[in-house]
């Protein structure tokens, strides 16, 4: 089993601006603090504590 993390990303306001998924891709034994600092570092932080990224996390498992 794989599990799969989906940081949904935007830059701007509703009427200009972008918006783009970040995916990645763990082993089921991953622990989830990882799937934190994965997203922590993806937005350009330095910080590793759980919740200080941007962004909506969507945590899933991958259909294989």
């Amino acid at each position: 089993m794989k599990i799969v993390a989906i940081l949904h990303r935007s830059a701007g306001n509703e009427s200009v601006g972008d918006m783009w998924r970040e995916t990645k891709v763990f082993d089921e034994i991953t622990p989830l603090i990882e799937v934190f600092k994965w997203a922590n570092v993806v937005v350009g932080g330095y910080d590793d504590r759980v919740g200080s990224f941007r962004g909506h996390l969507e945590i899933t498992i991958a259909q294989e």
